[in-house]
């Protein structure tokens, strides 16, 4: 009996130790406003920024995906608004997620979109924003 719990105790180890490798740390991500609507004149979407853990490195690329809508750039210096898609590799900065103004009255999924910040080859951090719907307006749920 004693080899069994041995036995057991290290399968455990090992599957903690591979379940912690395929499960990144946490990223930190500020999205804003909380509610958004094409119809809205002062933010082209919702601005998520992620915040770089300790120790990542400064030109790790951010991977950014969403099952619905699409990824905006929209910044200084000419505040031009360029599409990006519904994923997109970029470099640590804000984007802006929105939807098509035609799609506001029509039933839309609920929205997730995943940042993972890669680094040396690998995911060095994912978060997740949840976006849901009240009418034609889009609520961050997070």
């Amino acid at each position: 009996m004693r080899g069994r719990t041995g036995l057991s105790i290290l399968a455990a180890g090992l599957a903690a130790q591979a379940l912690s490798r395929r499960t990144p740390p946490p990223l930190a991500l500020r999205a804003s406003p909380a509610a958004y609507s094409p119809a809205m004149s002062s933010t082209v979407g919702i601005a998520i920024s992620p915040s770089l853990p300790p120790g990542a490195a400064a030109d790790a690329v951010v991977v950014w995906r969403a099952n619905y809508g699409q990824f905006l750039r929209w910044a200084a210096p000419d505040y031009r608004v360029i599409a990006l898609g519904p994923r997109v590799a970029t470099g640590v900065e804000t984007l802006y997620w929105s939807y098509d103004a035609n799609d506001a009255g029509a039933e839309k999924p609920d929205v997730e979109i995943v940042v993972s910040l890669r680094s040396a080859g690998r995911v060095a951090a994912e978060g997740t924003v949840r976006v849901g719907w009240d009418g034609a307006t889009a609520r961050v749920r997070d």
